[in-house]
């Protein structure tokens, strides 16, 4: 139960998503992966098929969150393309 709550949770914020991508002119790929996220989107970076990772800046974690989410810490400390880290709003 929990891992399908999961992935409808993620379905949901893919479909926001390609709402605001459509229409704009912009290639964009969306795609559920599961795993550890600083993990995955290192892999995914190191493909060189993304011009540019989009995240937001606060994860779920305490210390090692604490300015930035744990997650988009390493991911700032391992890719080597751009990372734009936008605000999460509440």
């Amino acid at each position: 139960n929990l891992k399908e709550n999961s992935k409808q949770k993620a379905d949901n914020v893919l479909k926001a998503a390609e709402g605001i991508f459509q229409n704009q002119g912009v290639d964009f790929k969306l795609e559920i992966i599961i795993g550890p996220p600083g993990y995955v989107l290192a892999n995914l970076a190191k493909s060189k098929e993304y011009d540019l990772i989009i995240m937001g800046s606060h994860g779920h974690s305490d210390i090692a969150g604490l300015f930035l989410g744990s997650v988009t810490h390493k991911v700032l400390n391992t890719i080597y393309c751009p990372v734009l880290v936008v605000p999460e709003s509440g």
